[in-house]
């Protein structure tokens, strides 16, 4: 089928290939009275992992190529502009040229008079446009890493913004086309069985063509991109123009919704954002499980014991919950000792989770940089993933091991016909990779106060995102559908109007209706509802399901957790046509949403906890 940039994110497998590399060391010879350097070569193995070289006693690596630091640099220029406009034009110009279809004359017939000319439109017009559009999101991409690096370069936040409003520019353009294409009679032989496509991606792509060809869509999302990056500036969230700012938001928003024929933004957000198979009133229908779940964390957040750990025991606790494996020796001995233990294959297909961290390091498709936050991201026209880390907390080992999670599913599954689109899925397999983390410190010969310490903060955060997560689903949901019935509803809701003096009293009343109204930050929802909006409920559901692996641990032991893992992965050698996320939870042997059991399995961990 024809290159779809259906999600603008791009995956590219880079080979491993390990070398030694040399340094100089200095050393004084007696030889015929002249002193001569001699060649020093580091014994190190690894590009990630921290060795003290046995011939000079110096701790390091092997030197990274980092061959895309100067390749991920914004260089697009007003001739790119130009030519971008220009072969837009002319793909226009020739689906004009070619008339509307007609049924009865426009029939498909393999290598026909017909079937020459549009291949030829689709080589010398479309493609050349197609690229075009591939090299905006690539310069997209670029500039937002630049930025990400350094927040206090004007010149990295000026460029951003102008790609920013190319990039919105290309994605109305490209989806634009798909209409106009289907009324001409180059429709048979565009839409082809020959090139993969089925009716319902036909039906997906003219629904979005329909979308995108409407100017008023495209001013709003590039007025939307403004306000995510004007919030980004804000650093006191108590500051009244957040909720000005979210206030556009949301009408902005809403009047997509009313763009596309939905509801709501909640409910088109969930069908065509986030692709789920579950629908906004499906997880309030859970709201009661989540009350469970909430008032049980009350009790188990106030009832963690202390541990009083020796500063050895702590370093090794620090070296899981705190430290960064970049900088930190026993993190980045953990972390590499981990991945060695996550080796994997089933029919033709192969899991290496130690040849790909050396990959990754051995081209330095990591980045780090000022943004408070941590990413994967498949990035530029040569599909390459990279990762990329804040600071703090934002790249410590369990951070590090959840985007390396990301990014293992971009890089193993990218050439599979059966890899499931699933955000939800996206998640579990970085949430999951935490808990196989968790699960390898449980196997580790430590004092177990270190480890009940790291098992109380990890999963306690994930205890956290699950009851916060669907707690800002509830209140998006509210704003959106304007209905609220849980705690304060009979004043928020009195003039029947939610408005903008209300939004925070409203989250409150969520945390207050989960049992969580004093634990948790009430400004929370204002950094994920303009930057994220409606996706939050999905780190909820994955949440949940992730657990379910140290869980296994716990019945059955390291290795039923491993193969329970590893099913995320190789469920493509199934080959079955049209997976869902479902399908694959199925298939992993883990309970959906649907079911009572994946909650109470966490309430059951909170009560017996410590027991």
């Amino acid at each position: 089928m024809k290159k779809i940039i259906r999600s603008f994110l791009f995956v590219f497998i880079l080979f491993l290939a390990i070398a030694l590399v040399g340094c100089k060391k200095n050393e004084e010879e007696n030889n015929g009275g002249d002193n001569k350097p001699e060649e020093h070569v580091h014994s190190y193995t690894s590009y990630f992992h921290k060795e003290v070289c046995e011939g000079c006693g110096k701790k390091g690596t092997l030197e990274s190529e980092r061959l895309y630091d100067e390749e991920v640099v914004y260089k697009y220029s007003d001739e790119d502009y130009q030519k971008f406009q220009s072969d837009y034009q002319k793909v226009l110009d020739e689906v004009n040229k070619v008339g509307k279809y007609d049924a009865a004359k426009d029939v498909y017939v393999q290598d026909s008079e017909a079937y020459k000319a549009e291949d030829k439109f689709e080589k010398d017009f479309y493609d050349v446009f197609d690229e075009d559009c591939n090299y905006i999101v690539e310069q997209y991409q670029y500039a937002t890493i630049r930025e990400n690096m350094d927040q206090k370069s004007e010149q990295a936040e000026a460029d951003l913004d102008q790609i920013t409003e190319y990039y919105n520019e290309a994605i109305e353009k490209y989806y634009s086309l798909f209409q106009p294409i289907h009324d001409s009679s180059f429709r048979e032989y565009f839409f082809s069985e020959e090139d993969g496509w089925t009716e319902e991606e036909i039906a997906q792509v003219l629904y979005e063509s329909a979308t995108y060809s409407d100017p008023e869509y495209v001013k709003i999302k590039t007025e939307n991109d403004k306000i995510e990056i004007e919030l980004d500036n804000i650093t006191d969230m108590k500051d009244p123009k957040v909720l000005d700012l979210y206030e556009k938001f949301f009408n902005n928003n809403k009047r997509l919704a009313e763009i596309q024929n939905e509801p709501d933004y909640a409910t088109l957000a969930y069908k065509y954002v986030y692709g789920r198979e579950y629908s906004p009133s499906d997880i309030l229908a859970k709201v009661d499980k989540y009350k469970e779940l909430g008032t049980e964390f009350n009790k188990f957040y106030k009832n963690l014991p202390k541990y009083n750990l020796k500063t050895s025991e702590r370093k090794i606790a620090e070296a899981f919950i705190k430290d960064s494996p970049l900088e930190k020796d026993l993190a980045n001995d953990y972390i590499y000792k981990y991945v060695q233990t996550m080796k994997h294959e089933k029919d033709d297909f192969k899991l290496d989770f130690a040849a790909e961290l050396e990959n990754i390091f051995k081209t330095g498709a990591y980045f780090q940089g000022d943004y408070q936050g941590a990413f994967s991201w498949v990035i530029g026209r040569d599909e390459v993933p990279i990762m990329f880390f804040g600071p703090g907390s934002y790249s410590s080992s369990f951070t590090f091991i959840h985007e390396f999670g990301h990014h293992n599913n971009s890089v193993l599954n990218k050439d599979s016909d059966y890899l499931v689109d699933s955000m939800d899925l996206n998640e579990t397999h970085s949430q999951g990779n935490e808990m196989m983390l968790l699960n390898y410190l449980m196997e580790q010969d430590v004092n177990p106060d270190v480890k009940n310490y790291v098992i109380s903060d990890e999963v306690m955060g994930f205890l956290q995102i699950i009851v916060l997560a669907a707690a800002v689903d509830v209140f998006e949901q509210a704003i959106y559908t304007n209905t609220y019935t849980l705690a304060n509803a009979s004043t928020i809701m009195a003039d029947g109007q939610i408005t903008k003096n209300e939004y925070e009293s409203l989250f409150e009343g969520v945390l207050s209706s989960f049992g969580v109204g004093q634990l948790f930050n009430t400004d929370y929802w204002k950094y994920v509802c303009c930057h994220s909006a409606c996706y939050y409920i999905s780190y909820s559901v994955s949440a949940l399901e992730s657990l379910q692996f140290f869980f296994e641990y716990q019945d059955n032991g390291y290795a039923a957790a491993q193969e329970k893992y590893y099913k995320l992965y190789d469920y493509v050698t199934l080959k079955k046509e049209g997976q869902t996320y479902l399908d694959v939870l199925e298939y992993v042997g883990i309970p959906t949403y649907e079911d009572d059991e994946l909650y109470d399995d966490a309430i059951n961990f909170m009560k017996n906890f410590g027991k």
